[in-house]
């Protein structure tokens, strides 16, 4: 008897999730230098968040906190319709003060996964005593851009909303770092017990792009070399995991049942991915303070310079 069973670890149990920050500061000649704060985004009476769920097909018919109003449409992805999935619609009102529907200029659509998606342009249906917002299919991508030696960081890759309030940092990167692995758990006749063996193993490092932001005034050369340095960081330990997690590849876990065969060999692969996310969180750490947040230009030569020699070779880097 066998059974094969799959662990998308990139879902919850086994996925670490660093955020990095940049001090809302200046690089000049050296020397840095505060800026004023930016007025809050998201004021509350210019937006307003409502929820709901596609149908089957990825179609919705939201009702809007106006009697006979509606907001009607299509979501689907590079693939086909996104159906039953949840999503957040912002209404965007003009600076009226106003919130009524003939103030609605414009929508905000966020799904879980997917970038944020504006919404400029609708038709709007009047049907008797009701009107429609007729915003017809919408097409998002993916939020989770994987790491590409060929495909350097740029600034529209930060697609977030800074949150209102943010009075030091001028950028914000999401990283994770993550792995899916499949096992066949069997049951051996001669020794009493349920065997379970890794049979595959894959690892990923991604950037959030739904998450990740960056002001305005802080869209400088030198950030955004801090920043990628960063995602190459991640690159480095995703293939210190890559290597200690394929350690694994058909060892064999007996357990008297098979729930037990399975939890011990998660135990392991979580041990292991523990210990290496775990020196990533450090050597990222020690990054931001050696160079200042990027602010220290030497220093931050020197991590680039540090950098780049470990991904042509991670077992150079600080180990696990």
């Amino acid at each position: 008897m066998k059974t094969v069973r799959m662990l998308r670890a990139v879902l919850l149990l086994l996925t670490v999730i660093c955020v990095f920050q940049v001090p809302n500061l200046a690089w000049g000649a050296g020397h840095p230098e505060l800026f004023s704060q930016s007025p809050a985004l998201g004021v509350a009476n210019e937006e307003m968040r409502l929820s709901g769920q596609t149908d089957e097909e990825g179609g919705f018919f939201l009702a809007l906190p106006w009697p006979g109003i509606f907001a009607r449409g299509r979501l689907r992805n590079s693939t086909g319709a996104l159906g039953h999935t949840f999503f957040d619609l912002i209404l965007r009102f003009h600076g009226s003060g106003l919130r009524t529907p003939e103030e609605v200029r414009g929508f905000r659509l966020e799904v879980p996964r997917f970038l944020p998606k504006e919404i400029e342009r609708f038709t709007i249906l009047v049907s008797g005593s009701q009107k429609h917002f007729l915003l017809g299919d919408i097409a998002v991508e993916e939020a989770e851009l994987p790491w590409d030696p060929s495909r350097p960081l740029r600034w529209e890759d930060f697609r977030g909303e800074p949150p209102a309030g943010s009075h030091w940092e001028g950028a914000q990167i999401h990283l994770s770092l993550s792995w899916t692995g499949e096992w066949e758990i069997q049951f051996d006749r001669g020794r009493s017990l349920w065997v379970a063996r890794l049979v595959s193993v894959t690892t990923f490092n991604t950037m959030d792009r739904a998450k990740s932001w960056v002001l305005p005034h802080a869209k400088t050369a030198e950030v955004l070399n801090h920043e990628q340095r960063h995602f190459d960081l991640n690159e480095v330990y995703r293939r210190l995991l890559d290597l200690s997690l394929r350690k694994f590849l058909g060892t064999e876990v007996t357990g008297r049942t098979r729930e037990e065969a399975e939890e011990k060999l998660k135990a392991l692969l979580n041990a292991a991915f523990e210990r290496v996310t775990s020196k990533c969180q450090e050597i990222q750490s020690r990054y931001d303070r050696e160079t200042d947040y990027g602010r220290n230009l030497q220093k931050q030569r020197e991590w680039d310079r540090m950098i780049s020699e470990w991904l042509l070779d991670p077992l150079r880097a600080p180990q696990p």
